[in-house]
């Protein structure tokens, strides 16, 4: 009974142990910043020659990110409730959403290597106006 008690917590700590190392593949660094100025934005409004409402953003890279995350927090958190509704319906419990997501990891390992650096720091910038419910 000792034996069989030892390997379900030696086993349940080795699974534990690799959902956290699975979990820490998928993390990113954020970039450093070194930037200071700042970046202008403004909104082109609808009209019904251009339908579609623009935003202008111009400045440094991690600046732009960080107005334009301003500009849209609102338009980012509606995106996020909607991401979060549609994969609850695909995923119907927690159990296998945390399961998708632990088989998915691996793939974007090394992604920010693909990416340029201006873009990682306007995503960082955006990133630091989301929703931290997200």
């Amino acid at each position: 009974m000792k034996k069989l008690t030892l390997f379900i917590l030696i086993s349940f700590w080795l699974f534990w142990c690799t959902a956290l190392f699975i979990f820490h593949i998928g993390t990113l660094t954020p970039p450093e910043v070194t930037e200071t100025a700042q970046a202008s934005a403004f909104f082109i409004k609808k009209t019904k020659e251009q339908p579609i409402q623009h935003l202008v953003v111009s400045g440094p890279p991690y600046a732009r990110g960080l107005k334009a995350g301003e500009l849209t927090k609102h338009l980012l958190y509606a995106q996020e409730v909607e991401l979060t509704n549609l994969l609850s319906h695909i995923f119907p419990s927690q159990w296998l959403f945390t399961a998708f997501e632990l088989a998915i990891i691996p793939f974007f390992k090394g992604i920010e290597k693909n990416i340029p650096r201006d873009y990682l720091l306007e995503m960082y910038g955006v990133s630091k106006s989301s929703n931290k419910n997200f």
